[in-house]
């Protein structure tokens, strides 16, 4: 809860906790950081401070500043669960995930050719290039491989 070092009196705490808020509020908008961010960096902060200057000094805008620092927190994570929601649970997504495992097959097929032509290929130079075009595929397949389970575990962490 290091907001700012040092001792600050009350109307600078509320000030800084309006701050953190409208600042959440236009990053959201202008859609200049990661929702992660936003979420833990601004609104998160916000509603902590908005309710720590309302349990220690309550005064008459405190509850409406606590409660709007609370709901926008509440509101954000709501429309950030649901469009994560609607992504994973989508046809696109359901097609992707079919597609991901389609390549990770052809992945395994096709590293049980390279062994079985790598072999081969020692012995002949006919087999060493079918060997070469086939190892190029296997290799762009592990990457792609690579880029799908990154980004799978990046959606599912984000849930």
């Amino acid at each position: 809860k290091n907001y700012v070092t040092g001792a600050i009196d009350q109307d600078n705490r509320q000030l800084l906790a309006k701050s953190l808020l409208l600042g959440g509020i236009w990053m959201t908008h202008q859609n200049v950081d990661s929702a992660k961010v936003i979420l833990s960096s601004f609104f998160q902060k916000a509603a902590e401070l908005a309710l720590d200057i309302h349990n220690k000094t309550p005064s008459d805008s405190s509850p409406a500043q606590a409660s709007a620092a609370c709901f926008k927190l509440g509101e954000f994570a709501a429309n950030l669960y649901s469009s994560l929601d609607a992504r994973t649970t989508s046809d696109t997504w359901k097609r992707r995930n079919i597609a991901v495992a389609e390549r990770r097959r052809e992945l395994e097929v096709c590293s049980g050719e390279v062994k079985k032509l790598e072999k081969k290929a020692r012995r002949s130079s006919d087999n060493m290039d079918a060997f070469n075009e086939l190892w190029i595929h296997r290799e762009t397949l592990k990457r792609e491989v690579t880029m799908d389970e990154r980004e799978t575990r990046s959606v599912e962490t984000s849930i």
